[in-house]
């Protein structure tokens, strides 16, 4: 379940276009064909005052969610509910589990 981290002090210029480019990566963007993943297994993270239209434009152009947190425990109680939020949604069936993502994105599974 990949999820991108983007605290104040680590963001460097082009870090919010590399973001969109792994988004990119796997067809998740409007248009891109079929996602290799769902977008529900995403996530992306910005600490408070991180600002970036790209980062902004993540829901909107793949459908991925977009949190602010400002602490550290925020952040962490975040990632928490992420994560387990994305365990209900496999053991309800609305997300199929990680080790069949790969296998149906290319028709391998069926």
């Amino acid at each position: 379940m990949p999820s991108f981290v983007l605290p104040k002090a680590g963001v460097r210029d082009g870090v919010d276009i590399e973001v969109g480019a792994v988004l990119s990566g796997f067809d998740l963007g409007h248009g891109e064909g079929t996602p290799q993943k769902p977008p529900q297994r995403f996530h992306v993270f910005r600490e408070h005052g991180v600002a970036s239209a790209t980062l902004d434009a993540v829901p909107y152009e793949y459908e991925v969610a977009l949190t602010e947190y400002g602490t550290r425990s925020e952040l962490q109680d975040q990632l928490a509910r992420f994560l387990a939020g994305i365990l209900r949604s496999e053991r309800r069936g609305d997300l199929p589990p990680v080790d069949n993502d790969s296998a149906t994105a290319d028709g391998a599974g069926e």
